[in-house]
């Protein structure tokens, strides 16, 4: 197993942030004397309203709970972000949030913006902190599209595990390259043009296809529900989410990309091993 460099950038860090980067840190390396339990359990202790004087920050008042969850989230994913998609250490992260979730807290019930919720049940403020990095993640050149992998590979194993369901963004990675495109021909047109054909430049890359099939096609595949937010290309006329046929589209399309001259061998190589993994989740589905 390679070695993890995991870097804490920021220039002026808060004292308890860097606090729990060095947890995350110490318990992902290899090997590690730390446990997820020990982890969840030392990260609790840190909270706002568990946390020692002896970690509070000199001459600093407490924080309200939920900034010291908008610090957290987005810890947790810019590591994973700098992990690579297929080093263990994405397993250990994601252990680290199940265990978290499944740790009883201090303090059961936790008050944020009018409403309550349950910690570490809940994972409070989990999906708007994500996402809103998520979207903020440039995806446009090699060192950033790996970047992008790596934190969309984090979330496919927190799907898969049912910690949290990121289903939207899986139908987006898988669904985005599989059910056509629609090209406007200029700013302010009303209606696209729908391309079903294959463009080159935006199917080349089907790495978020293939990483969601293979962490968790067989949760894909098991559901048949609605998903909200999650549209389709031009070629996918269903109910917005998860069923049997939009699985079938997306093996039918595969089958079709890996025999696409218009890209990479590489690419056309994914798409078969994409698809065969597909045919994989179905046969254990049904025992075979």
């Amino acid at each position: 197993m390679s070695a993890l460099h995991l870097k804490f950038d920021d220039d002026d860090p808060w004292i308890i942030e860097q606090k729990m980067f060095n947890l995350l840190n110490d318990y992902l390396q290899h090997p590690s004397t730390k446990s997820a339990l020990e982890t969840t359990q030392a990260l609790d202790n840190l909270f706002p309203i568990h946390r020692s004087n002896e970690d509070q920050p000199h001459g600093e008042p407490r924080e309200p709970p939920q900034s010291f969850l908008l610090h957290m989230w987005p810890l947790f994913l810019n590591i994973a972000s700098q992990i690579p998609h297929d080093h263990s250490a994405q397993e250990k992260l994601a252990e680290l949030v199940g265990t978290l979730k499944n740790l009883v807290s201090k303090s059961p019930i936790v008050h944020i913006d009018c409403s309550d919720y349950k910690l570490w049940r809940d994972l409070p403020l989990l999906f708007p902190t994500i996402e809103e990095e998520l979207e903020q993640m440039a995806n446009c050149d090699a060192e950033s599209k790996q970047t992008y992998r790596n934190a969309s590979s984090f979330l496919a194993r927190l799907t898969r595990d049912r910690t949290a369901d990121w289903f939207a963004l899986a139908i987006g990675e898988v669904g985005g390259c599989l059910e056509g495109h629609v090209v406007f021909r200029h700013a302010h047109a009303h209606r696209g043009t729908p391309i079903l054909d294959f463009i080159p430049e935006r199917d080349e890359d089907i790495e978020g296809a293939f990483d969601w099939i293979s962490i968790c096609g067989h949760v894909l595949f098991s559901l048949d529900m609605e998903v909200k937010q999650s549209g389709g290309g031009p070629l996918w006329e269903g109910k917005l989410g998860l069923c049997p046929e939009r699985w079938q589209l997306w093996k039918e399309r595969l089958g079709e990309l890996a025999e696409f001259g218009g890209v990479s061998e590489r690419a056309r190589k994914l798409a078969r091993e994409t698809r065969d993994r597909m045919e994989v989740v179905e046969s254990d589905a049904k025992g075979q």
